[in-house]
């Protein structure tokens, strides 16, 4: 499981185990995305990376922002779901 708070890890180590490369990759690749939206509000949000499962978690002020970060990820490589666990406040 690889876990991201709002801000990415800098560094990347590549002699890591590829099955854990491959979900920091991943999980990386997300987190870009959100911080590289036009959505500022997407820039808190913290994704948990687990198999082939990506989970959204945080606070959003819209059901509108809350519907872009899936959208924003649902065309990453490979088979992903995505758990939308962003909270409207």
């Amino acid at each position: 499981m690889v876990t991201l708070k709002a801000a990415p890890p800098t560094g990347f180590s590549s002699t890591t185990h590829s099955s854990h490369s491959r979900l920091d990759l991943v999980a990386r690749s997300a987190l870009q995305r959100l911080h590289q939206s036009p959505y500022r509000g997407l820039r808190s949000v913290d994704l948990d990376v687990n198999g082939n499962t990506m989970v959204l978690t945080g606070q959003v002020r819209t059901f509108f922002l809350k519907q872009m970060a899936q959208h924003l990820l649902r065309d990453l490589n490979g088979a992903w779901e995505i758990k939308n666990n962003l909270r409207v406040a």
